[in-house]
């Protein structure tokens, strides 16, 4: 992803899409990855000092990669014209690591 930001028209070749489709795409992408990292930064902290939010934190964090999955696999369907399968691969692999965040999430101790 990131050698697209600095040359959407090289990263082009990979998805098929015109380099503004592209800089939108990854405009989208960064700013789940941005709203990820920070549900999981607040997670952790959440969790190391264990208070009550870990749990509703952690779900955020697995619906957010849900969502991102989700983008990844109507990207793939709707818009890309070559290499489908390795973003449905990865948006699959996303789709895990969000379904085990909600269920971690839904096991995180309650403060006391």
């Amino acid at each position: 992803m990131i050698p697209g930001y600095f040359n959407p028209a090289s990263f082009t070749e990979f998805t098929g899409l015109d380099p503004d489709a592209q800089s939108t795409r990854l405009m989208i992408l960064a700013t789940l990855t941005m709203g990820m990292a920070v549900a999981a930064a607040l997670t952790a902290f959440a969790l190391f000092r264990r208070l009550g939010w870990a749990s509703w934190t952690g779900q955020i964090t697995g619906l957010l990669f849900l969502l991102y999955a989700a983008y990844q696999i109507l990207s793939a369907l709707t818009q890309l014209t070559q290499n489908q399968s390795a973003v449905l691969s990865a948006a699959m692999i996303y789709a895990l690591i969000g379904v085990t965040a909600i269920a971690l999430g839904r096991k995180a101790p309650q403060a006391q």
